[in-house]
């Protein structure tokens, strides 16, 4: 399930950290010129990619088993 950069700010708090994705981390992308996304809306895609990557390592996953 997709969290949407709103529903972040509400669970973390506007200047709250991930658990997972702290600050410091996007911080480093951001110096590195990785990203211009806002901290939060970069959470909200590394998350989002996480979750695709699950879903199709489950499919693989499923696939080798048949």
């Amino acid at each position: 399930m997709e969290k949407s950069v709103d529903e972040l700010r509400e669970q973390f708090g506007h200047w709250g950290d991930h658990p997972v994705h702290p600050v410091s981390e996007w911080k480093q992308e951001v110096q590195a010129d990785n990203t211009r996304l806002g901290y939060w809306q970069w959470v909200a895609t590394l998350l989002e990619v996480e979750e695709e990557y699950e879903e199709i390592s489950a499919t693989e996953d499923v696939a080798r088993t048949t």
